[in-house]
């Protein structure tokens, strides 16, 4: 039950379907336009409830795999939220892709809790860079700040490989002092440079990025190709594309997985935290461009049982 400030109303419902996607003819606004991120359904069927209390609480029900445009999340409350529901066929895969378009100056703020429950959910920002300060948690997790073309879109939604390209230099991806969990998949973050940092608050304040059952894949750089999830145990899921080489990846705080912990830079990867894979088999496997540099400071623990810098040390 929903409550607090007005009662919940449902605002939009789309759903006009093609082809095993469900995609929408046009472009469906979501919420009326009373959500202050201008939610709109591109393809797919989608149904919202808005509630202006404690900094904005959204829930969108989904019957099919949808991609929504959003001129910005409106999570930067930490009492804010946006939580998606699946309400389509159990046999389907639960997929919503949010095309985040925020641009201008300032890097832009997650500080409340978005959340798809056993769900897959995937953002894309790439006009200015993110900070995360608050909690995402879905069953599976993508975010980046490269570009998507509609196909690479539409692969993404079928489970395909795709090719996420052309990230600003200026649009990087932090997660400081927030918490980023994929509850039986994995997680996927991606930006030019990638960096994984404290809070303000003090040591207590500290970033997670879990995935419990999956894998935790993190590439710093402009082009990279995401694999489908199902890959082998061990198996990498970034192939780095041509680029700049200056791509980055810092972290000083907590990065545990099942069964592997993947990052991938153009250029370097430093590390005063915790990598970790946990389970039997688990691997930890960094990987840089030839004359790229891996740096594990004094104090970071590095824990698998198989740890590599793939391909064997070199000039990177």
């Amino acid at each position: 039950m929903w409550s607090g400030g007005r009662s919940l109303r449902l605002i939009a419902v789309a759903g006009a379907f093609a082809g095993s996607l469900g995609t929408a003819t046009g472009q469906t606004p979501l919420c009326d336009h009373q959500h202050p991120g201008n939610p709109t359904l591109i393809s797919g069927a989608a149904s919202c409830f808005y509630n202006e209390a404690t900094g904005g609480q959204t829930l969108i029900q989904l019957d099919d795999a949808s991609i929504i445009r959003w001129d910005r999340l409106a999570l930067e409350d930490p009492g804010s939220s946006l939580t998606f529901e699946w309400l389509g066929r159990p046999d389907s895969a639960p997929t919503v892709l949010n095309r985040v378009e925020q641009g201008g100056r300032q890097e832009a703020v997650l500080g409340g809790t978005l959340s798809f429950p056993n769900g897959n959910l995937i953002i894309t920002h790439p006009n200015t860079g993110l900070n995360i300060f608050g909690t995402v948690e879905a069953g599976a997790v993508t975010i980046v700040t490269h570009n998507l073309d509609s196909l690479a879109e539409m692969q993404l939604l079928d489970g395909q490989s795709a090719d996420f390209t052309d990230a600003s230099v200026s649009s990087r991806l932090n997660v400081l002092g927030g918490k980023v969990i994929a509850t039986s998949g994995d997680v996927v973050l991606g930006g030019p440079a990638v960096i994984i940092g404290g809070g303000d608050f003090g040591p207590e304040d500290g970033s997670e990025i879990l995935a419990p059952a999956g894998s935790i894949r993190i590439f710093g750089g402009q082009n990279f190709r995401l694999l489908p999830q199902d890959v082998p145990a061990g198996t990498s899921r970034i192939e780095r594309l041509p680029g700049s080489a200056n791509g980055n990846v810092l972290n000083s705080q907590t990065v545990r997985a099942e069964r592997m912990v993947e990052i991938v830079a153009e250029s370097d990867i430093k590390n005063n935290g915790t990598l970790q894979a946990d389970g039997l088999g688990g691997v930890v496997m960094m990987r840089v461009d030839a004359n790229g540099t891996l740096t594990n400071e004094d104090g970071a623990l590095v824990s698998a049982d198989i740890i590599v810098p793939f391909p064997p040390p070199g000039p990177g």
